[in-house]
């Protein structure tokens, strides 16, 4: 929040016969004025920044639940689970086909637990990798609008393994099975034993057994490479069926052309306020200083009158400073939520993170105005201390948010929200604004700046002299060759021209073919008498010890 304004604080002059510190002063208070205004009104009252951005993706949509009125109520009134759906019954056709499949590969000798590795010759259990309720719960399938009974059933989702694995997962992920049997290994295996101990074990007791035995086989690898590659498929269908519908497009543009106009908006509104405040500070303060030997209240009310007319005018001459201010935070809010969206679709970004980087394209779009587009930053220290002056800026604006988060964390003051957030946004503020204004300082008056900027110009200088002074020479020497060789410099600049020309050709040339081609057209081209015309006549002439080749 505190970066827009540091061009604004270009404005007020250090006037070097004042104490440092009255000057200070003045920086500082409007530095400060313009980020409580942002911070307790414009921010609050413009953006409504939530925990994975304003648009829907797939990641939010599990982390933080769907924004989307019309997305979340269908996802709320879905229909229940039905197992029969997913598991051969119901409009489920392709469990049936995967189990018969996988039958023949049994009965054939050929079918491998997915999860152990071990062949499978005796009755086996088809397995969702990803579990079907999962699936059929999961909002960003919702999102996507897919059938979550093909998802469930497709053959990267369905697996054959032993029962006793199939009937632990139960409706968990792998990573939570795999965990689960990791923990319970030394426990299967100290009961394994003990059953086996048993000389003549019941039915139930035989049953227990095979049961720990098929445990204890589980490859963690395996079921882990088998979930890996399921949610792959899984998440790679999600993606291109809702990031390429209007569901996404339209939110995300929509989203982004809102926030631009907010950004915009605010900070004209950040800067119209404190222009407004600043002035009429400083003329009441003016004011009362003059009226204290003899005031008068008619004249007091007239004085504060035409104080505002004329803060009111000086705002309509900078009109066009105004504009310039919308248009910066226009694109910086477009970028801004552009970007936030493109993050979150890959990682879910808490709403502090959504507020850096809305500031963070704030402060590129004005380092990039000073670089490329600004005239009033016309000599290279003026834009480099210009660009220091935002990148402080943009770094205390990280470092506010670090404290806003540290205050919030303080025991006891969370019993109160309306306190704890408005006194965290104050004091970041506060003392991010006292860190800026003597980093700013520091930029402006120390000599350690001053030093670089001055060795900055001279090693500036010294290259474009180095490089006049060559330029000259070469021009010289083409001049005593072009007189030398009886034709004109500019005959000259023709010849290099050229050569340069077929140099550049000949370093280009990929195949030795292309090169010969290059060089007979090169040949061609200054009508040289090569003394033979085919390349056997070439041949022919190299194996002549006698031949002498003369090129005219």
């Amino acid at each position: 929040m505190l970066a827009n304004n540091l061009k604004q604080m270009d404005t007020i002059a250090v006037d070097e016969n004042q104490p440092p510190s009255q000057s200070i002063m003045e920086q500082f208070e409007h530095l400060v004025v313009s980020s409580l205004f942002k911070a307790f009104g414009l921010n609050p009252a413009l953006f409504n920044d939530q925990n994975g951005g304003n648009v829907d993706t797939l990641v939010t949509a599990r982390k933080y639940g769907i924004k989307d009125e019309q997305a979340r109520q269908a996802y709320d009134k879905r229909s229940a689970y039905n197992s029969n759906d997913y598991h051969g019954g119901g409009k489920s056709g392709s469990y049936g086909s995967k189990n018969a499949t996988l039958s023949k590969m049994r009965d054939d000798g050929t079918l491998v637990d997915a999860y152990t590795g071990e062949s499978l010759n005796g009755k086996f259990d088809l397995d969702h990798v990803i579990s079907a309720k999962k699936i059929h719960g999961d909002p960003a399938r919702l999102l996507a609008g897919l059938d979550g009974v093909e998802l469930a059933n497709q053959d990267t989702n369905l697996n054959a393994t032993n029962f006793s694995i199939n009937r632990s997962k139960n409706a968990d992920t792998m990573d939570e099975v795999v965990a689960r049997l990791q923990q319970r290994q030394a426990a299967n295996e100290q009961k394994l034993k003990e059953l086996k101990s048993i000389k003549n074990p019941t039915p139930e007791q035989q049953k227990q057994i095979e049961k720990h035995e098929n445990l204890l086989k589980a490859d963690f690898e395996l079921m882990k490479k088998a979930d890996k590659k399921a949610r792959a498929v899984y998440n790679a269908q999600l993606g291109k069926a809702y990031y390429a519908s209007g569901k996404f497009l339209k939110p995300a543009g929509k989203d982004a052309a809102i926030t631009g106009y907010k950004m915009g908006l605010r900070q004209v509104l950040g800067l119209l306020f404190t222009e407004i405040w600043i002035s009429v500070r400083k003329g009441i303060k003016n004011l009362i200083q003059k009226m204290k030997q003899n005031f008068q209240i008619k004249e007091f009310f007239i004085a504060i009158a035409d104080i505002f007319k004329s803060t009111i005018q000086n705002i309509i001459i900078k009109y066009k400073k105004f504009i310039e201010t919308f248009k910066e935070g226009l694109i910086a809010g477009v970028l801004s939520s552009i970007t936030t969206t493109i993050v979150n679709i890959f990682i879910g970004t808490a709403k502090r993170v959504v507020q850096v980087i809305r500031e963070c394209w704030a402060s590129i779009v004005e380092i990039s105005k000073i670089l490329f587009f600004c005239d009033d930053h016309t000599t290279f220290s003026q834009k480099m201390k210009a660009v220091a002056k935002i990148l402080v800026g943009l770094a205390t604006v990280l470092l506010g948010t670090l404290i806003h988060e540290a205050v919030l964390k303080i025991p006891g003051l969370g019993q109160f929200d309306d306190v704890s957030d408005a006194l965290a946004i104050f004091l970041s503020a506060f003392l991010t604004g006292i860190i800026s204004i003597g980093l700013l300082y520091f930029i402006d008056h120390a000599q350690e700046v001053k030093q670089f900027f001055t060795f900055s110009y001279w090693l500036r200088d010294n290259i474009k002299e180095q490089t006049a002074y060559y330029e000259n020479v070469n021009k010289q020497l083409a001049q005593k060759a072009s007189e030398l060789a009886q034709i004109t410099y500019q005959e000259i600049e023709e010849l290099i021209g050229k050569v340069r020309s077929y140099n550049e050709k000949i370093e280009n040339a990929s195949t030795k073919e292309e090169l010969n081609c290059i060089l007979t057209s090169i040949v061609k081209a200054e009508n040289i008498n090569m003394s033979y015309e085919t390349k056997e006549q070439l041949r022919k002439k190299m194996l002549d010890k006698t031949t002498k080749f003369v090129f005219e």
